[in-house]
């Protein structure tokens, strides 16, 4: 199978229920970057589900679909954020079925409810005519059927559902690619059934023989005995069934209920999205009832064995749910594992989520005896604080998504090279401040977070300490008015040198740790480079400016304006707003440049200053972030005419770049 890979976007498939991983899906949707593929199951039977199901032979059950539709749609669209509140418009308990039932076919009467008054009023011309075909054509189909149970609890979007399936002449599939192709929003994502569409009844056995043998049982509140198996029946079990079953004795109902268990086909749709997703996500929610069972489906394991993701990563519960309660970290993963036919885990687990707060919450999901670990059954265990601040019972979107990212971009590096991380700092003629650089260096805790660090140090120094393993610092002479920029190009036209690369280069003072700024977003997002800006300060700005050009007020006030001339000449060029394009601070991701640059000989053309360094990675697609950094001068330290060599030549390279296009 040929699957066209777009190397911009990550691509990401979900599996989730209907609520579970909300704010996991909400924060995924915020990345414009990112391709994202919710996959379902439609096994769900409750309440108004249930009516429906029952109704309509064949259908699937809609409402985590239309749960998950709404997430995305873009409530900052007036338009569809009405359209959120048309799918979950709930009918007044105080209407009567004969009511109802003319409102869905004379839908005059319909849109004069109280809620739906304005939203028919304003919706877009497409969103309405597709809502007021489907709805009639369920309205109809209740008028033939004699429709007597109760319309309570049920929303209209799955009445929109039915209609649809209806009129696709039952095709579940079919029914979700309609309804996507209309609500649809700009947001980069899609539903996705895992299944062909096969009708199918969930039911489960527990340890303690209790047939649970509808899904809704299986998130109310029951025994505290461990569910013994879950299966997939092509029949929704009648009284005769239940009543057989409950007849018999453990062993026999697990036998018989494995003979009756049917798992459907993945669909296609799902199987591509597996096969190329680069991070998989076994979402949050009861499990039971609702993702374990989409991975009993026939083919999902090997689409997940097969994919070519980097992660594939569960995410924990932060609490107990009544289908798993009692059960701690390592069953859980267990039995995911067991459901996707893998119990020790050859390639589908390659990590674990778990919020290290639930293990102090009275109702959190405990460790068990992964406290200690690091690593199960080839996954390796990813603790953090993962919780929401006010929800304690949800994930906080923003942190999970991050570890997941970052997760990512870890996995994506080379792997056993002399070094993770090189920096390179030139004073030019501040010797005398290289003691104080070394000393912070050697503040910071850089072994917590790479193999090896090098600092290479362009200056004279006299250094002998005893270093720990995995620090160096290195005298080097590079020269020139641009030294950090030849160490650059050294640095990236060597594979074998550092995953990442900062450069401090000037004759005044930053800080080093303020490369962890810089080095979170490298990290965790397709970032290539990170510039540390001088200017969101303007005290800063100021008293670096005053400290430099403190005896002669002309080059002051020429420096002020040459600033801002640059930044806006550099705007220009790129067609990015940068508030300091000649920084000395900057930091690299050798696996985000490559990715754009196989060859470093690109860059060589048009690239003899920082500023056209910078104009060429834009050009090539490598993204650049800004982030604030500390930056300071000192009087008696700086040399005014080499900052202003400096910047013409920053100067008249981007003039000559922009004259040459």
């Amino acid at each position: 199978m040929n699957i066209k890979v777009n190397p911009d976007q990550i691509e990401i498939s979900l599996f989730c229920g209907g609520r579970g991983s909300a704010n996991l899906i909400k924060e995924l949707v915020k990345n414009s970057n990112i391709k994202l593929n919710l996959i379902i199951n439609g096994y769900d039977n409750g309440l108004s589900t249930g009516v429906l199901r029952k109704f309509i032979p064949g259908m699937l059950g809609p409402s985590d679909f239309r749960k998950n539709l709404s997430h995305l749609l873009e409530i900052h669209s007036p338009n569809q954020h009405m359209v959120i509140e048309l799918l979950e418009y709930r009918f007044p308990k105080s209407m009567s079925n004969e009511e109802i039932i003319k409102c869905l076919v004379d839908l005059e009467y319909l849109k004069k409810l109280d809620g739906l008054v304005e939203i028919f009023n304003n919706l877009e011309h497409d969103y309405v005519e597709l809502v007021e075909k489907y709805i009639v054509v369920f309205g109809k189909y209740c008028q033939e059927k004699n429709f007597d149970i109760s319309f309570d609890g049920c929303s209209l979007g799955n009445l929109v559902f039915a209609g649809v399936f209806l009129d696709k002449g039952n095709d579940f599939n079919g029914t979700l690619e309609q309804i996507m192709s209309v609500f649809q929003s700009k947001l980069n994502a899609s539903l996705c059934n895992v299944s062909r569409g096969e009708n199918r009844y969930l039911v489960g056995l527990k340890e303690n023989g209790d047939f649970l043998f509808d899904e809704a049982m299986m998130v109310e509140e029951q025994d505290h005995s461990a569910m013994a198996g879950v299966y997939l029946l092509e029949n929704e079990p009648d009284e005769i069934l239940i009543k057989e079953i409950n007849e018999l004795n453990f062993k026999e109902k697990k036998n018989k209920l494995e003979k009756l268990h049917s798992p459907p086909e993945i669909s296609k749709k799902a199987k591509e999205a597996i096969l190329k997703s680069d991070v998989i996500i076994y979402g949050c929610g009861t499990q039971y009832s609702s993702t374990f069972p989409s991975y009993l489906t026939k083919g999902i394991g090997g689409a997940i064995q097969k994919s070519r993701a980097k992660v594939k990563a569960y995410v924990s519960n932060i609490k107990y749910d009544e289908d798993i309660i009692n059960y701690d970290l390592e069953k859980i993963v267990n039995e995911l594992l067991i459901s996707l036919a893998d119990s020790e885990n050859s390639g589908s687990v390659s990590h674990i989520y778990y919020n290290i707060g639930s293990e102090y919450l009275d109702s959190g999901i405990k460790q068990g005896a992964l406290k200690a670990e690091t690593s199960f059954k080839n996954a390796r265990l990813i603790k953090g604080d993962f919780q929401h601040p006010i929800y304690e019972s949800k994930h906080c979107g923003s942190s999970t998504i991050t570890a997941i990212m970052r997760s990512l971009y870890q996995s994506s590096k080379v792997k056993n090279k002399e070094t993770d991380l090189e920096l390179f700092v030139s004073l030019h003629n501040r010797s005398i401040g290289i003691p104080y650089l070394i000393d912070e260096f050697l503040d910071i805790k850089w072994l917590n977070y790479f193999k090896s660090i090098i600092l290479y140090v362009d200056g004279e120094f006299e250094f002998s300490e005893k270093l720990p393993d995995g620090l160096e610092i290195k005298k080097v002479s590079v020269g020139g008015d641009f030294p950090e920029l030849n160490f650059f190009q050294d640095w990236l036209s060597n594979p074998e040198r550092s995953d990442f690369l900062l450069t401090l280069s000037g004759d005044g003072d930053y800080r080093l740790k303020d490369f962890f700024k810089g080095y979170e977003i490298l990290n965790s997002s397709q970032t290539g480079a990170v510039f540390g800006t001088r200017v969101q300060s303007r005290h800063q700005f100021m008293q670096a400016l005053s400290s430099a050009y403190t005896e002669n007020k002309l080059l002051f006030k020429l420096s002020q304006m040459g600033a801002f001339v640059l930044s806006f000449l550099f705007s220009i060029r790129s067609g990015l707003l940068f508030t300091d394009p000649i920084t000395g601070f900057r930091a690299y991701s050798r696996y985000h440049i490559r990715k754009r640059i196989n060859d470093h000989r690109d860059l060589d053309s048009h690239m003899d200053t920082p500023s056209s360094l910078a104009l060429k990675l834009i050009n090539e697609g490598v993204d650049i972030g800004e982030i604030p950094v500390t930056y300071r001068t000192y009087s008696g330290f700086t040399d005014p005419n080499w900052r202003v060599r400096r910047a013409v030549k920053n100067l008249f390279s981007l003039i000559n770049i922009f004259g040459s296009k």
